[in-house]
């Protein structure tokens, strides 16, 4: 074959392939011309086609294509001479007319191009339903198409997001218009919905880490100033009463949570009992929500390495817990008032539960269930999930029933009660404690974007010691064995708790052992414990080996008030001796539940001085610490207020009662609410003219 053959065959093949290409793309272009588009479909916008119209369009185009390439078929062979040409073959026999079948859409040129998806997104919030809501109601407004809810959005489509279109949208659902005026009102919607949306939105923004840039109409459009000032802007007329009323939840008061421990400890039900009651308890303790506490795991559980007569826990699947430093161990301290005990009620709690068999299994500290963790995410939330939504139900049967009274401080109030409250009251019980707002929020694990927080441990006994005191309403309380009991911490394990044993380690058993063995022998509280405990407690009391000295019928458990102080970022427990608990008004109120080592009521702000003097304020040191020289840099405020510290420690050297000496100084100064300085310039008076008030002993105390 000559090089001239070669390069004819070679034309010719191109020339065929060409002619093969031309075909396919004439039968592409008639098929997408000739089809109609889909219905509820956006002029521009992909759509998802039928695999098998693709495949029909492109198998008759190369069967065509395959066609014009072969060569012709050879022409009959003649008949022999003299003989007719054979019949023609018979026709096939009539097939019935197929049923009618709409043609499917044929994809648009878009699709055939390729259609980008996002890359989905390894950490999803656990509320992901409702971000994909969010989106879809927007994009449906958007597009006037009634997207199925499971459609996937292409970047695409993200795209095609504006601030404009976002802020109409976000209008039309508060104001009820596209464009409101200055004078319209959101009287549909809050600001608190805008920034969730806000949220939902922007988590599917391509660009969502990027400001929106107005110049090159790039980044996240939820990022842009025409949103933030529409947010600004209905917050303003909420506070101004021009806005849609308030309905998230408002804290509880005090009277109305004990209104609710109360309701649900006299039930007979199993859960609302023991575990809700439980919960409850440990959330206020935590400053937690349901969602935190139903995902607590009991392996969280133990005993505190720094304060060996109490437990720590963690709860890693808070709400705002992304590592490990936003859950820190935390500490859980007994309180004085039984009714928020969390110690008392996790221990009757858990032997009960755990002894019945439910408990023995479950992972969770609160939750029945069977889940590991080798099982998968969602099934261990599907498993806490429950729990917490029985405790939701329960709470809002209760407060929504006609038998809940709302307490006097909350009548002209216009939100309403609700799951967040307990959470609420909590963090609003502090804050009227004097809990600054860092402690606050350690305590509560809400993050602060600070550069202090990746530089400081996350273990800060101070912070979280001082939250927590403050939520044990009557004071500190520590459970101890009296000296005479004959008893110990083996014993206790194998007779009072045994069913924590088998699932704890010892330390927790014993020392959830001295609430639950104070319970059983406390009138007050016989109907909280289970009477199977109380009979088996009882019974291993009187078959003690060890010898008692106690009085018969005498509870082997003391409750002991405690103090905490912090010195150079150490933290000390101080027990309060029981003979300076009674005098005066201690005892009387919530004023007397925070005392220092002299025991000074602090909690009223004309006795701050006394706390300052003796255990300092907002975590500072003490004044009777400070050294020469810290003496004489604040020279003026140590010695001005020392005249008053001194009173109050001679009389305290005589045997007075420090409540009867703040109460009698101020009294004599001119009554509770005198300013500082008003009780120093009179004691100063006091002083040069030998009044007695500063001469009180044990024998002048007052009534």
């Amino acid at each position: 074959m000559t090089t001239g053959q070669r390069s004819r065959r070679t034309r010719r093949g191109r020339g065929q392939a060409a002619a093969g290409d031309g075909t396919l793309a004439a039968a592409l272009a008639v098929a997408n011309a000739g089809a109609p588009p889909p219905p509820n479909q956006p002029v521009g916008a992909p759509v998802h086609a039928a695999p098998s119209a693709l495949t029909n369009v492109l198998n008759q185009a190369i069967s065509l294509q395959q066609q014009q390439q072969q060569p012709p078929p050879p022409p009959p062979p003649p008949p022999p001479n003299n003989q007719p040409p054979p019949p023609p073959p018979p026709p096939p026999p009539a097939l019935p007319p197929p049923p009618h079948q709409p043609a499917p859409p044929l994809p648009p040129p878009a699709l055939a191009a390729g259609r980008t998806v996002p890359r989905q997104r390894l950490v999803r919030p656990k509320d992901y339903r409702k971000y994909k809501s969010t989106l879809l109601r927007f994009m449906r407004y958007k597009d006037q198409v009634d997207y199925p809810d499971d459609w996937e959005f292409s970047v695409e489509e993200l795209l095609t997001i504006t601030p404009e279109t976002i802020y109409k949208w976000m209008c039309s659902k508060v104001y009820g218009k596209e464009e409101p005026g200055p004078e319209d009102n959101p009287l549909e919607g809050m600001a608190g919905s805008l920034k969730s949306w806000k949220k939902h939105i922007s988590f599917f923004a391509v660009n969502n880490l990027t400001a929106w840039d107005e110049v090159g109409k790039t980044g996240n459009p939820t990022r842009s100033t025409l949103i933030n000032d529409l947010i600004r802007q209905v917050k303003l007329k909420e506070t101004r009463g021009l806005g849609k009323k308030s309905e998230s939840d408002r804290p509880f008061e005090r009277s109305e949570f004990e209104q609710v421990l109360n309701t649900l400890q006299s039930s007979d039900n199993f859960d609302e009992k023991y575990r809700f009651s439980a919960m409850l308890k440990y959330m206020f303790h935590l400053i937690a929500r349901g969602d935190d506490a139903s995902h607590v795991y009991k392996n969280t559980l133990r005993v505190s390495s720094q304060f060996p007569f109490t437990i720590v826990t963690k709860l890693r699947w808070s709400k705002n817990v992304r590592e490990h430093r936003d859950c820190p161990q935390q500490i859980m301290l007994g309180s004085m008032n039984p009714l928020y005990c969390v110690l008392l009620a996790l221990a009757i709690f858990l032997e009960h539960w755990i002894e019945g068999g439910r408990g023995l299994e479950s992972q969770w500290l609160f939750c029945d269930g069977v889940t590991t963790e080798h099982s998968t995410q969602k099934e261990m939330d599907a498993e806490a999930n429950r729990t917490k939504k029985r405790l939701y139900d329960v709470l809002r049967r209760l407060i929504d029933g006609p038998a809940f009274v709302l307490s006097q401080e909350a009548a002209d109030v216009t939100y309403r009660l609700g799951v967040h409250s307990t959470k609420k009251f909590a963090t609003t019980h502090a804050r009227r404690r004097g809990v600054p707002k860092d402690f606050t929020d350690y305590r509560a694990r809400w993050k602060n974007k600070r550069i202090q927080e990746t530089y400081a441990d996350t273990v800060l006994p101070w912070p979280d010691i001082k939250s927590a005191s403050k939520l044990c309403m009557g004071g500190i309380c520590l459970y101890k064995l009296k000296p005479g009991s004959g008893l110990s911490d083996e014993w206790l394990i194998e007779h009072v708790t045994p069913a924590i044993r088998a699932r704890f380690d010892d330390g927790v058993a014993a020392i959830l052992a001295r609430p639950l063995l104070w319970a059983c022998l406390d009138a007050e509280l016989v109907q909280m414990v289970p009477p199977g405990i109380r009979l088996r407690v009882l019974n291993a009391l009187q078959g003690a080996a060890a010898p008692n000295t106690l009085a018969p019928g005498e509870n082997p458990v003391e409750k002991v008030l405690m103090y905490a102080s912090e010195n150079d970022g150490d933290v000390t427990f101080d027990e309060v001796p029981s003979n300076l608990t009674h005098g005066g008004t201690v005892g009387g109120g919530a004023d007397a539940e925070w005392r220092n080592v002299v025991m000074a009521k602090v909690s009223n702000v004309e006795r701050t001085v006394v706390e300052e003097y003796e255990s300092g304020v907002g975590g500072n040191k003490p004044a009777r610490l400070f050294s020469k020289s810290e003496k004489g840099r604040s020279r003026f405020m140590y010695s001005r207020r020392l005249i008053i510290w001194s009173t109050i420690d001679r009389m305290v050297k005589r045997n007075v009662s420090a409540d009867v000496a703040i109460d009698h100084i101020y009294e004599q100064c001119g009554g509770p609410g005198t300013p500082v300085n008003t009780v120093i310039e009179r004691l100063k008076e006091y002083r040069n003219t030998g009044n007695q008030i500063l001469h009180l002993d044990a024998n002048m105390q007052l009534d």
